[in-house]
């Protein structure tokens, strides 16, 4: 694969920038002083630091996605009091989104002999977002509402820009999948923690609680309450299709396999995750179905070892979860997971509905009103405020819905947010990745480069499952983060791919 010269901004312009970003802090912090608002004048001069990162993009870039994927979770569970910090992190990652937009705009320079293939994802992000922010402009009269419902989407969508548009080194940007290697292995021993000192203060303490949700690592949960546990499996397995993608290509023992699959799957064996199951299988699929015929001897290698892996992840959820949930062996187990989700008697947690008669109710509420169908009621209005830093009133918290759980996942809260055509511009983005990362992996003549790019096609199809799982697409921050990061990924290598034939 061709590499191509980092793309820097023209000083004048960096500087242009800086003093533009600095002299619109000190605005805000004026204003925050005048309101007596301390929050304001903390974000403004946090945010005032930002011309100082963005002279080193690489920083910047490495900054953003360590506070988005580690501190944001973190302080979430250890230091719930400082949930502020997730706003500033929201603030700093579009002021390097923006930086690198202008970037773009302002480069004089060209780059010869490639081929500008980012449009391909840029193009369904550009239009989700403007579809959606005009979407919700258009119902709302409430400007505390518009801001809750645009922060939960595109709080770190800068990531994107950051990536794709990236004024960044292409050393810096090449290193993501170890990175998110690195991160994935850091998940350890922060989930052992949570096992060892949290789960025993969960045990028995009721109301739906399960005790082995607070195992989510650096991704976020309450401690006395839900957890991101299903984001961290998203990081894990697709790291560990990095792995298995790594020895499929030869870069990688059978050895240093094993030792790095325990390393990467103990923290989902532990917090007991029955998506888990399925991600697994999808990697799995994702990284061998070419290889089903021709390479018998790998296939029966990897099918052994996933076999170990699924084998120890139903142990983990049948034997290892807490005593609130009594499963009768596999059976009992696979019963009450499909009853559980799909039976109008069940409700999810403290919800009456579940992520099957979410969809249903949906369709029930909305079919009748063809507006509401297609472009829903606005960002924002399928969320529970409870906890939020705005005080607003949400369709979902009115006399009507309240409990229902009317946005208990991705699937159902984009629906009653943005309707069909959002759901459909949501799909049309995955797939155009997931199509943009396969290109890239049978294109290029680097096995550890494929690898990568092989690792992104399987979190995409993790991400693309998830929708009908959690509702993390829509407030969540460090799965937003991770999910912007592996688009911008794609993306910047999608426009520095010259036209060669694709390696089978």
């Amino acid at each position: 694969m061709h590499k191509a010269p980092s793309e820097q901004m023209p000083s004048w312009a960096a500087y242009s920038f800086a003093i533009a970003l600095l002299v619109a802090c000190a605005i805000g912090a004026g204003y925050g002083i005048a309101q007596q608002d301390g929050r304001i004048v903390t974000f403004a001069a946090l945010l005032a630091g930002a011309p100082l990162l963005l002279m080193n993009y690489s920083m910047a870039l490495a900054g953003a996605l360590f506070s988005s994927l580690v501190v944001a979770g973190v302080v979430q569970l250890y230091a719930p009091g400082l949930q502020t910090i997730r706003w500033m992190i929201a603030l700093f990652i579009t002021t390097i989104g923006l930086y690198a937009v202008v970037t773009r705009l302002l480069s004089v320079q060209q780059r010869p002999g490639l081929r500008d293939d980012t449009g391909n994802i840029a193009l369904p992000v550009i239009i989700f977002l403007v579809y959606a922010i005009l979407n919700t402009a258009f119902q709302s009269d409430n400007t505390a509402i518009f801001v809750f419902g645009t922060k939960g989407y595109f709080q770190v969508w800068g990531l994107f820009f950051a990536f794709s548009l990236a004024a960044a080194p292409q050393a810096t940007v090449e290193q993501f999948p170890r990175l998110l290697l690195l991160l994935a292995l850091t998940q350890l021993p922060f989930a052992m923690h949570q096992l060892l000192f949290l789960v025993p203060l969960r045990v028995n303490y009721g109301d739906g609680v399960v005790a082995e949700d607070v195992v989510a690592g650096t991704f976020g949960a309450s401690l006395f309450g839900g957890g991101a546990g299903a984001v961290m499996s998203i990081l894990l397995i697709m790291t560990w299709a990095y792995v298995l993608a790594l020895f499929r290509n030869r870069q990688l023992s059978i050895a240093a396999v094993s030792v790095l699959s325990v390393l990467l799957l103990t923290p989902i064996l532990v917090n007991a995750s029955r998506i888990a199951i399925v991600y697994i299988l999808v990697a799995y699929v994702g990284i061998f179905l070419r290889d089903m015929l021709a390479r018998p001897k790998l296939i029966f290698a990897s099918t052994a070892m996933v076999s170990v892996v699924l084998a120890a992840v139903l142990w983990g959820n049948i034997s290892l979860v807490s005593k609130s949930t009594e499963y009768d062996g596999l059976a009992g187990m696979v019963s009450f997971i499909i009853e559980s989700n799909v039976d109008e008697d069940f409700g999810y947690g403290a919800f009456e509905l579940n992520r099957v008669t979410s969809v249903t109710f949906w369709q029930q509420e909305n079919l009748p009103n063809q507006l509401s169908f297609w472009i829903g009621h606005g960002m924002g209005a399928s969320r529970e405020p409870g906890g939020a830093a705005l005080a607003v009133k949400t369709l979902a918290s009115s006399s009507n819905y309240a409990g229902l759980g009317i946005g208990l996942t991705a699937v159902p809260a984009v629906l009653w947010e943005l309707g069909v055509i959002g759901l459909g511009l949501l799909l049309w983005l995955l797939l155009r990745s997931y199509g943009t990362a396969r290109k890239l992996a049978h294109r290029t003549a680097d096995a550890r480069e494929s690898a990568g790019f092989e690792a992104m096609k399987v979190g995409i199809a993790l991400f693309a499952i998830s929708l009908f799982h959690k509702n993390f697409f829509v407030s969540h921050l460090p799965y937003q983060a991770l999910l912007m990061g592996v688009l911008g990924y794609i993306a910047y290598y999608s426009s520095r791919l010259r036209r060669a034939p694709e390696r089978r």
